[in-house]
């Protein structure tokens, strides 16, 4: 109660000097003030609560008025008053006290003095008025919800103050940068108008008190000396309409926002980012392009105009939720697409420069070039003894379907065994029994890789491997003695292509035209060096009726490399590249270095490859499809010539089996 008291007597001391200067009836007021004594008490009450619970200057916004006298913004204390107030600004803006304010020459003039004013370094509990003031000012301009009532206030303390300034002068900044200010705009009001835009926004006390709205006709002029409603202000302009009614404006002489506060949205133009999903889509998988919009501008957007250079030119969204549209295509050949789209919304032309506006995707459908394995085992991880050890994590790596479409055999793999230390990665086994197993002979496929109980999982790639029992080295088939061969050179006669031999060659070597070896006719040939492969070999087994007339040929290079030519076509035989103290031990299909468009001719070796390293670079044929960039075939005709020409290949046993029917 006697809260109540201290409360009555200093709204009456206040109520005397206006009556006084308005020449009202002093009974009148006090049976007014009797009559609202049930919601003042209540209020008081409220202010009582909230000075104990909440040690800061708060703001509690209530809904603001939509026409006077209906109070109030609630600020900073539940003082309100429906009467005319004093600045909201002590000294207005630019420290003007005058009847005609100082103009600013520049916009960040206005940032300054209301970052100066706002002074959150002083932030405390008993901010000045000329604090509130500013503080009013940065969180009606930045939109900052009001709270609902007293129980729910908007705390300031020295963080978040500096908080709402850091984000109120980056907003105000853009639209002085575009130039949606007016220094130097003319406020019309008019003073028998009900309309919210002709209300002035006052503190209603001097210190401490609330901001309250008070109409334009309480006073002549608007409670300024100006004449004819004319209000000198700075303003800043609404982007989708410059010309019309200002978003925010503020009177200069005592720094009262004029009309109805409309926070300024951002300027920040929208972002768009796209995704593609799988991100390296096959030539027969469908794929879904995600474009994500960032919209802090809150810009009214419409769905998005596409356009696809593959098929269909114009693809539908097939799914749109709050700000992600999706479009959905299917396989597309291989090559290069471009995926373009384009919002139309109306902003002004302030965000022309979004990349929401045009944007263009490039969206490539790779070949996978695959090779395949056919009559034989593929095997990794053995060294060649005496030369190089075993290579305890070496992996097979290839292109396979993975299971799409349910395929798994138009991709890298063998038709039998598949026997791999490390990973076996995008090749399957056991594909001569089709689509059935693609794990049925993976060596190993019991799940015991680092990747753990999912290692075996053909539908990402993976394919079994970590197989570790392996011999402890593969074969050294270089001889030790090279004496006893016969030594020819690049330019020697070419007839030893026609005429069984063991050959040598000390130092790098081209085979540079096509060559066929004829029937019967066992080449072996050993390469201290290099070789070149330029033309096409092929053995002449067609017609052989025996063994006898089976031909053959093995190439073995040590201390050297075997580079195939792009435009060779087939090589029969045995082939193999085995190092020597790091130097050699590799066979490139396709040149030496990486692959290039000269290497999409497909290449067929009918016989094996036996290298460190392998480098399958033909790039024909994608998986998916028949074409294969690299067809390895085992024939019967490679291991039955053995049985009469060894040379370096050892057959332990031969045992004939019954056929099986």
């Amino acid at each position: 109660m006697q809260e109540f008291l201290i409360y009555l007597l200093m709204m009456i001391k206040n109520k005397i000097f206006k009556v006084i200067k308005k020449a009202f009836i002093i009974p009148i007021l006090i049976v007014a003030l009797f009559i609202s004594l049930s919601p003042l008490a209540n209020i008081i009450a409220k202010i009582s609560l909230s000075n104990t619970s909440y040690p800061y200057p708060r703001i509690n916004a209530q809904t603001p008025p939509l026409y006077y006298p209906t109070p109030d913004y609630g600020y900073f204390t539940d003082n309100y008053s429906s009467s005319e107030g004093n600045f909201v600004l002590p000294k207005g803006l630019n420290g003007s006290t005058q009847k005609k304010a100082n103009i600013y020459s520049n916009g960040s003039y206005f940032v300054t003095e209301i970052s100066n004013d706002l002074d959150c370094s002083n932030w405390g509990n008993s901010p000045s008025s000329t604090q509130i003031g500013a503080a009013f000012i940065v969180l009606t301009m930045s939109g900052v919800p009001p709270a609902t009532n007293t129980s729910n206030p908007i705390l300031l303390t020295y963080t978040s103050c500096n908080n709402y300034l850091n984000s109120w002068e980056k907003l105000v900044n853009d639209y002085i940068s575009a130039g949606f200010i007016n220094l130097d705009y003319v406020y019309l009001t008019n003073p028998t108008s009900t309309d919210p835009s002709y209300f002035v926004n006052t503190r209603a006390f001097t210190t401490g008190s609330d901001v309250s709205t008070y109409s334009c006709g309480a006073t002549p002029n608007c409670g300024s000396s100006y004449s004819g409603g004319i209000i000198p202000t700075i303003a800043f302009l609404n982007p989708l309409d410059p010309s019309g009614t200002p978003l925010y404006v503020i009177k200069y002489e005592c720094g009262n926002p004029v009309g109805t506060l409309t926070s300024l949205p951002s300027l920040t133009p929208p972002t768009c980012s796209v995704l593609v999903t799988p991100e390296l889509p096959l030539s027969d998988q469908s794929f879904t392009i995600t474009i994500t919009v960032n919209n802090p501008s809150d810009i009214s957007l419409s769905l998005p105009t596409v356009t696809f250079s593959g098929t269909p030119n114009n693809p539908p969204i097939t799914n749109e939720n709050n700000g992600v549209y999706s479009v959905t295509l299917g396989g597309q050949p291989p090559g290069s697409y471009t995926f373009t789209f384009k919002f139309t919304y109306s902003d002004g032309g302030l965000i022309s420069n979004s990349n929401c506006s045009n944007n263009t995707t490039i969206i490539p459908i790779y070949y996978y070039p695959y090779f395949q394995v056919n009559g034989s085992d593929t095997q990794v991880g053995l060294g060649f003894c005496g030369l190089s050890s075993n290579e305890p994590t070496a992996s097979i790596y290839g292109w396979n379907h993975n299971g799409l479409n349910n395929s798994f055999n138009q991709g890298a793999g063998d038709q039998y065994g598949s026997i791999s230390p490390g990973f076996l990665f995008g090749f399957d086994s056991a594909n001569i029994n089709g689509d059935s197993n693609p794990l049925g002979l993976s060596f190993s496929n019991v799940n015991n890789s680092p990747l753990g109980p999912n290692s075996d999982n053909p539908g990402s790639g993976l394919f079994g491997g970590f197989f570790k029992s392996l011999p402890p080295c593969g074969n050294n088939y270089f001889p030790s003695n090279t004496s006893l061969l016969t030594q020819i050179t690049q330019n020697s006669n070419s007839n030893w292509f026609r005429s069984s031999g063991n050959y040598y060659v000390n130092g790098s070597f081209n085979i540079n035209r096509p060559i066929t070896i004829p029937q019967g006719v066992d080449v072996n040939l050993y390469v201290n060096g290099n070789v070149q492969i330029s033309n096409n070999i092929q053995l002449n087994n067609l017609n052989a009726k025996t063994v006898s007339q089976l031909s053959s040929f093995k190439l073995i290079v040590e201390r050297g490399n075997i580079t195939i030519d792009p435009k060779v076509r087939e090589i029969d035989g045995v082939y193999v590249a085995e190092p020597y103290k790091r130097n050699g031990g590799t066979i490139y299909t396709c040149g030496t270095t990486q692959p290039t468009t000269d290497c999409n001719t497909p290449l067929t070796v009918n016989g094996s490859l036996v290298a460190n390293f392998i480098k399958l670079w033909r790039t024909s044929g994608t998986v998916g499809t028949s074409n294969v960039a690299e067809t390895i075939n085992q024939p019967p005709s490679e291991w039955l010539s053995s049985i009469n020409n060894p040379g370096p290949l050892t057959i332990n046993s031969i045992q004939n089996l019954p056929p099986v029917f």
